[in-house]
Parts: C-alpha cells; structure tokens; sequence
C-alpha cells in the first residue's frame, strides 16, 4: 500500500480541529464542506477537481476497510485518466442545481459543526469512557445529515443522467431534511 501512495499521490493530513478548521482546505477543491474525518479526496492533478465524490463517504468509516480494498481502490485511481470529460448543457444546469443544494446543505452542516465541535472537545479532553447524551444524540443527528446528503447527491447525479439520456429537461426531486432538535 505504501508504494503505491508514494509511487502515486501526494498525501496531505489535514487537522480540522473538533470540526472548526479545514473548510478552506476543501473549498479549494470546489467542496462546500467536508463531510467527516477521515475523508480521502483523490484530486486531478492537472484540473484541481475531485475524481472520487462519489465514493468519499466510504472512507469515513477507512478503520474498517479491509487492505485488499485500499489496494484495489488507489490503484484504480493511479491507472485511470481522470480528465474532465466535456458536460452536455442540459447536464451542465442540472450541475449547477445540485451545487447549489449542497452548498445550502453545507451550509447547516457547518453550522451543526459549531454545535457539536464544543461537544466533541469537551468529551475528548475530558476522563469519561462513555460519551455524555447530549453529545451522542446532537452527534447522531449530525451523522445522519452528513451521510444522506452524500447519499442524495449522488442520487441527484443519477436522476440528471437519466434525465439528459432520456432528453428530458424534468426537474430534479431535491430532497427536505427534517430540523435539528437544536434548530
């Protein structure tokens, strides 16, 4: 695994704090927030863009991926063009709608961080070996969020293909979340 990472990529550790810090960093890739830590970003390195949004959420979780699947995952990457293909017009507005929603979805995650980072921190810095309620319910909560809009994106990415393989011009069915118990 280690060669294929220094044969292949430039690997950058980013400390975000307790959910406070990074937003600059993943803005420079043209993603409104991130969506939790661990998280792999495999970025183009001629376009900038991130070539694996579709697969990110699974590295949340990168303590239970098995090694195989490291080795099969960036080895994928290193043995793929990655260029930017050129985006249909129809496809190009559908983009742009998708981008706006989660750009308001980052918006309230962002805000969520500022919740639960305090939270966080008050629960790493401190002796106990179980995580206070408050915590853990405001935490699940923010859990859900992140995974579902990752979920939902991509679910909006299909309906947009279909949509412009079928020469439809349908509008997209953005999905609502429910409020934080705290909002």
């Amino acid at each position: 695994m280690q060669k294929i990472l220094s044969d292949n990529y430039q690997v950058l550790f980013i400390d975000v704090g307790y959910l406070e810090k990074g937003f600059d960093v993943v803005k420079q890739f043209d993603l409104p927030v991130y969506y939790g830590t661990p998280t792999v970003m495999v970025v183009n390195p001629n376009s900038g863009k991130i070539v694996n949004r579709a697969t990110m959420q699974k590295w949340l979780n990168a303590d239970k991926v098995p090694l195989n699947e490291y080795i099969e995952y960036f080895n994928g990457f290193a043995s793929s063009n990655s260029d930017a293909a050129v985006v249909n017009p129809t496809m190009e507005v559908y983009l742009d709608e998708i981008k706006q929603f989660e750009q308001q979805q980052a918006v309230r995650l962002k805000e969520a961080y500022a919740v639960v980072g305090p939270l966080l921190q008050q629960y790493m810095e401190s002796d106990n070996k179980k995580a206070p309620e408050e915590f853990s319910n405001k935490w699940q909560q923010v859990h859900d969020l992140r995974y579902r809009i990752q979920d939902d994106i991509q679910v909006l990415l299909t309906q947009a293909r279909a949509n412009v393989k079928a020469e439809s011009t349908a509008p997209l069915t953005l999905p609502v979340y429910p409020a934080f118990t705290w909002e």
